[in-house]
């Protein structure tokens, strides 16, 4: 798997679009961060139109845009490919989700330049968007506003979708995920480890078979 960053934006005014953007316009681009599902996509591996496509479809799948695959039609600009490493890479493919992997990247970045409040805060929103996807993929009515790690650990275990002997550990991390939310405490890095342990856990264990990846 790669991360691939860069700038994106129409070649020329006028080309028509089915879906609008919010904060910018087609013309004007943007700066983007996809993972796209490749061992590698330089020009010694396949024609440089081929790269493109893939760059641009996975823009297209995360931001909900429609730029063409075109190279014409598309421009794209200050690319920069970095390898996921193969740990990370395989705990990304078991959740199968573009947001979950934004931020199990950004918690593991800050994690190894030692900002460990900030790596905390993070890996806890990580567990968090793993709860909701378990519960999502379980095919249970929550209310979308409801995404507190409390709430969504006592939901998982009252339906039976996580077993009790976990509930512990989740309500565990939710106690510092509550901690290291707050600007005026601080988190350690054995706080950090127990977030991440909790999370590569709750992936082994429940991702592996859920309905999504039986698919």
């Amino acid at each position: 798997m790669l991360e691939v960053t860069g700038f994106v934006k129409d070649q020329y005014s006028d080309i028509p679009h089915k879906k609008m953007l919010a904060n910018t316009t087609y013309e004007k681009g943007f700066h983007f961060k996809v993972f796209v599902d490749y061992d590698d996509i330089s020009d010694q591996a396949m024609p440089i139109e081929t790269s493109d496509s893939v760059i641009v479809n996975a823009i297209n799948k995360k931001y909900d845009t429609d730029f063409y695959k075109n190279r014409n039609q598309t421009y794209l600009n200050q690319i920069k490919i970095k390898k996921v490493l193969h740990e990370f890479s395989e705990l990304m493919h078991l959740v199968n989700d573009e947001i979950f992997n934004y931020q199990f990247i950004e918690a593991n970045e800050v994690y190894d330049q030692g900002l460990y409040l900030a790596s905390g805060c993070v890996y806890g929103v990580a567990i968090e968007r793993l709860l909701w996807l378990l519960i999502e993929r379980n095919s249970q009515n929550v209310n979308s506003g409801k995404t507190e790690l409390m709430f969504m650990v006592n939901h998982l275990i009252k339906n039976n979708i996580v077993d009790r002997t976990d509930e512990n550990r989740l309500k565990n991390a939710a106690r510092f995920r509550n901690q290291t939310a707050h600007t005026n405490s601080y988190s350690l890095k054995l706080d950090c480890d127990i977030l991440r342990s909790t999370l590569d856990y709750m992936v082994t264990k429940y991702f592996i078979s859920t309905p999504q990846n039986l698919i």
